[in-house]
């Protein structure tokens, strides 16, 4: 059965407590106001010569006071933006909160861009696809609505853009140091980051010089493989032209440093969903060589119609698209009517349905296409049901004070998930999100499952190149959210918290099914056990040997007393091995574990850690 989706009706001010950047600005939701303070030093007409007066790409900001929603940010930066549309009716503006006032952010963005939505009737495409992408798990723009006024004259309805920025980069990448490369005109250049082309020349050599298995195994360690593909499912999807598909153009890559992978991200979507291009599931007469090749290669081109057919299960479909696109209808109708530069209601209607139109086209050819390729597809499903495996316990701060330590050494922010079934569950598929708008934050690997009544631990700290199970986000101490989500957005549990008590869990009391409270950590252990009075406990002394180990382990702890826990990780972030040390020491038998990085977990009086333990043979 496909899992419940979990709606969170919670009070306004527990939401104030519980936001990520920009949930304010981006709340889709709501039709917000942007109202520029008009001055002899700052008005949009100044803004229109200097565009006419400035170089293709020059166009330099004025300072300017604009109010957002009833809020004042003075001395902000505005220009005009874009390329042909900058010379429409209406003016596609972008702002910089900081260009004048260093530091200076509104909801923890630095920039914005009011896009006008030219030619676009429906003024919506932009909206609609971007969300399309977000929904695949495609790392993009968040965007939202706005009136626009210059002192009290109505401009019209805006689409406001996420920028992709280094706040960008910071929300949703493990690092945001990397380079970020822009093409714009068709031409690669780098945006931000260091200044180095290596990266993007790897992966062209790549595609130049290999094939087959080698093709493969080069490619995987330099590029996001599904995130790309999911990329170019959506861009054939949605028939947009001036971009990569037609012109190699509109478009963002970055090297994200930690993993050393490269990412594609989506830009500039007014000419998206339109008829015309009717690009078929597999079309490879495209600007992009690296798709291409490949499609043309057999394992990706299998893994691409898979992503392809799930996608048609859960995005791609009127099912899911119809709704938002009449949310949207509903949200800026009535604005519309008296936008100077609009020109019909009826026109409005007649493009909101010509696009659910070529919707229903799009979905009908990509599944013809598949069935010519004589792909089967399977529903996307999950038997796993709402809160069959929950966020059973968290820590949002933690420092060296603390008593767990990751395998690393490090005392990083965790998240522990547990299984209330009786079977074991297999993680494939499943997502773990700080982040409402984006619940496919971090994908679960390969192989990782929970067993019955079991624990499982995720490091929150960024550091995915580490072994081990690390998410490539952080927890905010000062309140956020948590999801784990299954690929077809289906929420299997959540949780909004406040203010977190560094070192200090919020657990499920009773373990599993109970309400969060906060209490003393119980790292991979049952939330019952534990007293939020519990005295400051002294660090455990252990010794391990042989390293590496090839036969029986040999445990010895020094200056405990009472019972001890014992467990066995492997990588996965699976139980191979659970005891109790007796007379402190206890030899745990290692002859039928695969060779390999293990983390054994030690429990004693409240005090918990982690040591890496190497099991090799000649």
């Amino acid at each position: 059965m496909k899992p419940m989706l979990c709606l969170l009706f919670l009070s306004t001010a527990f939401l104030s407590n519980a936001q990520s950047d920009g949930d304010i600005l981006f709340n889709s939701d709501v039709l917000h106001e942007i109202r520029f303070e008009s001055s002899p030093d700052f008005s949009l007409p100044m803004l229109i010569d200097l565009l006419n007066s400035s170089p293709i790409g020059e166009v330099p900001y004025i300072a300017g006071d604009v109010w957002i929603d009833g809020t004042l940010i003075p001395d902000v930066g505005v220009r005009i933006k874009g390329g042909i549309s900058a010379y429409a009716p209406k003016r596609p503006l972008k702002i910089d909160f900081n260009k004048f006032v260093a530091g200076q952010e509104y909801d923890g963005m630095k920039k914005l861009n009011l896009q006008n939505a030219d030619v676009d009737l429906a003024v919506q495409r932009e909206a609609v696809v971007y969300d399309m992408f977000r929904s695949a798990g495609v790392k993009g723009p968040r965007t939202a609505f706005a009136k626009v006024y210059f002192g009290n004259t109505y401009q019209g309805v805006y689409i406001m853009v996420e920028q992709v920025d280094k706040n960008f980069l910071r929300n949703y990448f493990a690092d945001d140091e990397g380079t970020l490369f822009k093409n714009k005109i068709c031409q690669l250049e780098v945006d931000e980051g260091p200044d180095t082309f290596e990266p993007i020349n790897d992966l062209q050599n790549i595609v130049n010089t290999l094939s087959g298995q080698a093709f493969r195994d080069a490619l995987e360690i330099r590029l996001a493989t599904d995130h790309f593909l999911l990329y170019f499912i959506v861009q054939h999807f949605i028939n947009a032209v001036d971009g990569p598909m037609d012109v190699g153009c509109n478009y963002y890559i970055y090297h994200e440093p930690r993993s050393s992978l490269l990412y594609w991200l989506p830009w500039d979507y007014n000419l998206a969903l339109y008829n015309g291009a009717n690009y078929s599931i597999l079309e490879t007469n495209t600007h992009e060589a690296l798709f291409n090749k490949m499609v043309a290669d057999p394992v990706y081109r299998e893994r691409y119609m898979q992503l392809a057919c799930e996608m048609l299960d859960y995005v791609l479909n009127e099912t899911y698209l119809y709704p938002r696109i009449d949310h949207n209808v509903q949200l800026i109708r009535e604005a519309l009517t008296s936008d100077p530069y609009f020109a019909s209601i009826s026109n409005f209607d007649l493009t909101v349905d010509q696009i659910k139109s070529l919707i229903t086209a799009r979905r009908i050819r990509f599944q013809d296409d598949l069935e010519q390729q004589n792909f089967d597809c399977q529903p996307l499903n999950t038997s796993v049901s709402f809160r069959d495996i929950v966020i059973n316990e968290l820590v949002a701060s933690a420092d060296s004070s603390g008593t767990i330590t990751d395998p690393a050494g490090g005392h990083a922010d965790w998240i522990e998930l547990y299984n209330n079934t009786n079977a074991d569950v297999s993680l494939h598929g499943f997502y773990l999100s700080n982040d409402r708008d984006f619940l496919k934050h971090w994908k679960f690997p390969e192989g990782i499952h929970i067993s019955a009544g079991e624990y499982l631990a995720i490091w929150a700290d960024q550091d995915v190149e580490e072994s081990g199970l690390h998410a490539d986000f952080k927890l905010k101490k000062d309140g956020g959210q948590l999801y784990l989500a299954y690929e077809n957005l289906g929420i299997i549990d959540s949780v909004a918290y406040t203010s977190q008590t560094t070192n200090v869990a919020l657990a499920r009391v009773p373990n599993g099914t109970g309400n969060f409270v906060q209490q003393a950590p119980t790292f991979l252990e049952n939330n019952n056990v534990s007293s939020s009075t519990l005295p400051i406990p002294e660090p455990l002394q252990i010794k391990v040997s042989p390293q590496p180990v090839s036969e029986t382990l040999q445990v010895a702890l020094h200056g405990t007393e009472g019972q001890v826990s014992l467990k066995l990780y492997n990588l996965d972030g699976q139980t191979v091995y659970s005891g109790t040390v007796i007379n402190g020491r206890q030899s745990i038998d290692v002859q039928g574990m695969p060779t390999g990085l293990y983390f054994l977990h030690v429990h004693s009086n409240g005090v918990q850690m982690l040591k890496k333990i190497v099991i090799a043979r000649r």
